[in-house]
């Protein structure tokens, strides 16, 4: 039977006060609970978490919190005192304060750099308070946050589902809760403490187990400290003390107590000096140097430059600040998990192949696998051993099943394999056998003794194996991952008996597609020396391959490789470029002869390694003969072959490679081609239809827009953004894009896209200024009215603000009013009767009651309706709202934002009823069913609680409207989409 905590009182306040009709009071059960962990809170005050917009002030809650929908005011407690200390929101971790992390130099210790637009919005802020902030100045965030909470746990859903959750997977979300009610107590807040712990209490769960995980969550803080610190120091004996008074404080309720206790006699071993024997095999002997590094592995060297957790996260561009304690862990593991093979340029590899050497005074796992099958034989030896080393276990998350049929010790293992702690030697060794014995795809291995087991007999086997040999195991016996390695292994060696054996290896493999990735990387190092394989190659994989339908062959590698070229023949084209047998010039007239598009898209993928202007090269002669029809499909080809790496490039950032004179010459008189642009279905070619949606209307359009993007990558994401500042009229993109390609192409300065950078610090803030003095009548034209680069730069400020750095008033009232209607872009149709017939004019104001109101009538009259599409979006800069209304004529190709509708699939989950709306934003998603002639909104809650959300969202004092869209579809039209097989 477990001890127990004084903490009864906590729990039975409830049915006391309940008994005597009076408020409850918590506060000797919540100061007990918070002698448990909490650190001192007099004077503590809950102020909103450092950093940045709305979004990430809740990343201090758990998802299963966020679920709740809940948008509170505050997110950390600062304690008294100094230096400033934070702790999160239910829990005695700590955050960062806000500003950056602590310098090693105390006295360089500043706040991190906020950026111009920030620095601009704070002034305005403080400059322009929104008229309700005196009225709100009164209601602390923490009076606040407590009857939020209050009022989301009275829900009947949220408790249900914390209830349904509790026998196999306890929520840690009414624990953090009553620690939260602790830290309001210990602050002196005792009526919103009272408020809060009332309310968890008041929830149909067991009151024991939300006192334990309460109490588990500062267990658990406790034990990261702990584990930390001896990551840092190394002190065995004082980890031991310390996690050996964790046990003995939280004797109750800490879901990990079991596995900590497991840690605690290797921990007394280790702070004890006991070392295990030293590594033996029955009649095998092992090297000196390879049990030499066995012993050091027990003690890996600390880096002294190694950097501590948070410039380790900051590396990687993490913010830890950001995240709670868990999380936090959970990321750090991630990080760690490499810290083995560091020195080691195979990574976690097949460490039996290639040649490298390691350093005398690399790290003793990286030694070993140098060694090689010395050393592989070596780690065999200690598989099993249990001692314990100074690296943190890599395998960790933290989730644990429960229920009722599962022993103390099962989830004391579980426990112990799954939290943070120093792994055993054997654990580390196993890890690293793992990584070179092959691995077929159903191979399950991972104990310790089978993983030595198999190791010593793959060394008795394979011991006087060459790596080619061992690599030529590996492409027969591996797993799809070992098989790449070896094959890439193979393709790059420079001997000729690794070529021969790769090539042996795969035509006889008996699963030629098989090797699809690694033929074609290998033809592409060998190029013309591989033309006798090739042409083997590409027999044995007609003959494997006769008959199959390649489209609807079983996911793999190899397969996909060839289902992406569409047939065999046509990769094996691909595959005939890199080896001289087809050039890349007559692949280009045979698309071109054909027109087909599944042509083209060989011909896409066989240009995908050349440089940019050698295709435009190769296909310029070609163009100038080309109809309209298959030069659209020739320009597509060359926007894709750009568009690999457009994220590399910057807008107006000059090429690396400019175009040569001549490449230019036998375009710039394509740029005049007067022919109309071609209809084409966009399934087999969308350039034309995508040109023409910027405002383009002849191939001379389109040639100059292939040539911008492909020699301006960066020129990409402008052309939104120059289309969004003039008014949202993507018709004036193209004209624009002309203008720069006849000039560059002529050899003259080429106009440069807007560009907000080019804003000055002074001009800004004036812009802002005008922004915050100016009523919402008059913004659009005040915008309009500006240079293209301040309109950037405008566009920039109105996206900017957050609940931090409210937007102004005027702003405030023009997102929510309907100040056009139109197309989100040129991908949707739009039809302006649709929104007369739901009054939605010019002025109309867009309220989650109006959304509400939309779909009860669309579900209503989904009949008449279905495939009908209404969708809100922000207007031009941020300012205003946009309504557009459609309807496919075929609602098996509805749509939302250009891409297929996802309603059908969700027809199932809601009981297939006659019809189904959905409401879907950034904020949430919520549902409307018509069932029997009757309309019901569906349950919803978390992500789900569209029109809660979307109430808070819009009482927040950001500038721009999310997109939403509300879209009715009926039973039998998602039947149609879901079961396209059986259209006529």
């Amino acid at each position: 039977m477990r001890s127990r905590f004084p903490l009864a009182a906590l729990a039975l306040a409830l049915p006391m006060a309940a008994a005597e009709e009076q408020p409850a009071d918590f506060g000797e059960g919540l100061k007990q609970l918070a002698a448990l962990g909490l650190p001192e809170m007099k004077d503590a005050r809950w102020v909103k978490a450092p950093g940045g917009d709305e979004e990430e002030r809740a990343l201090t809650q758990s998802y299963e919190f966020r679920e709740m929908n809940l948008k509170l005011r505050g997110g950390v407690w600062k304690l008294a005192g100094e230096p400033a200390r934070m702790i999160e929101f239910g829990s005695a971790a700590e955050v960062a304060p806000a500003g950056g992390e602590e310098k090693e130099d105390a006295g360089e210790e500043k706040e991190e750099e906020p950026s111009l637009l920030q620095k601009m919005l704070r002034s305005h802020a403080s400059k322009n308070p929104p008229k309700e902030a005196s009225a709100k100045a009164t209601d602390p965030l923490e009076e606040a946050d407590s009857k939020s909470i209050s009022e989301a746990l009275g829900k009947a859903e949220i408790g249900k589902k914390l209830a349904e959750r509790q026998e196999y997977s306890p929520s840690e979300v009414p624990g953090r809760l009553l620690i939260f009610a602790a830290q309001l107590q210990a602050a002196g807040k005792t009526e919103a403490a009272n408020r809060v712990a009332a309310a968890v209490f008041a929830l149909p769960l067991d009151k024991e187990q939300v006192i334990d995980s309460a109490v588990s969550q500062f267990a658990d803080v406790g034990y990261e400290a702990a584990t930390k610190a001896f990551f840092e120091d190394r002190d065995w004996t004082k980890y031991r003390d310390a996690v050996k008074a964790l046990l003995v404080k939280y004797p109750r309720g800490w879901k990990r107590a079991g596995g900590v206790a497991m840690l605690v006699p290797g921990l007394e071993k280790r702070a004890a000096g006991t070392r295990p024997p030293p590594p033996a095999l029955p009649g095998i002997e092992l090297k000196p140097e390879a049990v030499a590094a066995l012993d050091q592995l027990l003690d890996p060297p600390a880096d002294p430059d190694a950097p501590d957790d948070d410039a380790l996260a900051r590396s990687r561009g993490i913010d830890l600040s950001r995240f709670p304690a868990a999380q936090r862990g959970a990321i750090l593991r991630s990080l760690r998990e490499q810290g083995l093979g560091d020195e080691d340029d195979s990574g976690s590899g097949l460490w039996l192949l290639g040649t490298s050497e390691a350093k005398p005074d690399a790290n003793p796992a990286t030694r070993l696998k140098a060694m090689k099958m010395d050393g592989l034989i070596a780690l065999a030896a200690v598989a099993g051993d249990e001692t314990l080393v100074a690296m943190p276990s890599s395998n960790t998350r933290d989730s644990y099943s429960y229920g009722r049929d599962r022993s103390l010790e099962e989830l004391a293992r579980e426990a112990y394999d799954n939290m943070t702690r120093p792994r055993s030697r054997g654990e580390i060794v196993t890890s690293l056998l793992q990584e070179v014995l092959p691995a077929g795809e159903d191979d399950s291995e991972t104990d310790s003794e089978s993983v030595a087991a198999s190791a010593v007999e793959f060394w008795k086997t394979h011991r006087g194996d060459s790596e080619v040999q061992l690599a030529v195991l590996y492409l027969n016996e591996g797993d799809e991952g070992q098989r790449s390695m070896a094959g890439n292994f193979l393709a790059n060696h420079a001997d000729a008996e690794a070529h021969a054996a790769f090539e042996k290896a795969v035509l006889g493999s008996g699963d030629p597609g098989g090797f699809a990735v690694e033929v074609t990387a290998y033809l592409e190092k060998r190029k013309a020396a591989a033309l006798p394989f090739f042409e083997a190659y590409s027999k044995v994989l007609k003959t494997a391959l006769d008959g199959v339908d390649v489209k609807n062959m079983d996911y793999a590698r190899g397969n996909y490789a060839i289902q992406q070229a569409g047939s065999v023949e046509k990769f094996l084209k691909t595959l005939a470029v890199k080896v001289g047998a087809t050039s890349l010039k007559e692949l280009v007239e045979a698309a071109m002869k054909s027109g087909d598009v599944a042509e083209m898209q060989g011909l896409a993928a066989a240009l995908a390694s050349t440089p940019v202007p050698k295709c435009l090269h190769l296909v310029a002669e070609p163009a100038a003969k080309a109809t309209p029809e298959v030069l659209m499909q020739l320009l597509q080809v060359i926007v894709q072959r750009t568009f690999q790496n457009r994220r590399e490039h910057k807008v107006n950032e000059e090429p690396a490679e400019k175009l040569p004179g001549e490449v230019i010459a036998l375009w710039r008189p394509l740029i005049e081609r007067a022919e109309q642009l071609p209809e084409i279905d966009p399934k087999n070619a969308y350039f034309p239809s995508w040109t023409r949606g910027y405002g383009g209307k002849t191939c001379g359009d389109a040639v100059a827009m292939a040539l911008e993007l492909s020699t301006y990558p960066g020129s990409g994401p402008a052309l939104n953004q120059y289309a969004d500042i003039n008014g949202g009229a993507f018709n004036t993109v193209l004209p624009f894009v002309r203008s720069r390609v006849e000039a560059w192409t002529a050899g003259k300065t080429a106009p440069a896209w807007p560009d907000a950078a080019k804003v000055g610090v002074e001009r800004k803030k004036e812009i802002a200024a005008k922004l915050a003095e100016l009523p919402s009548g008059e913004l659009a034209a005040f915008a309009q009215g500006l240079p293209p680069d301040e309109r950037m730069a405008l566009a920039e400020i109105v996206r900017g603000y957050t609940a931090e750095n409210p937007a102004p008033p005027g702003v405030l009232e023009l997102r929510l009013k309907v100040t056009g209607r139109r197309a989100y872009n040129f991908q949707m149709d739009h039809d302006n009767a649709i929104l007369d017939q739901f009054g939605i004019s010019e002025g109309y104001i867009v309220s989650a009651d109006k959304i509400a109101e939309l779909g009860e009538r669309l579900a209503r009259e989904a009949k008449e309706r279905s495939g009908t599409q209404l969708a809100f979006f922000s207007g031009p800069m941020g300012l205003g709202a946009i309504a557009c209304a459609q309807r496919a004529a075929d609602p098996r190709k509805a749509t939302v934002r250009g891409n297929p509708s996802q309603l059908p699939r969700y027809f199932e989950q809601y009981g297939n009823p006659e019809a189904l709306v959905m409401l879907s934003s950034s904020l949430g998603y919520e549902f409307w069913s018509l069932k029997e002639g009757t309309v019901k909104k569906e349950e919803s809650s978390g992500n789900r609680a569209g029109l809660e959300r979307l109430k808070t969202g819009f009482e927040e004092k950001f500038g721009v409207l999310p997109y939403l869209s509300i879209q009715v579809l009926t039973r039998e039209d998602a039947d149609k989409t879901n079961n396209p097989e059986e259209e006529e």
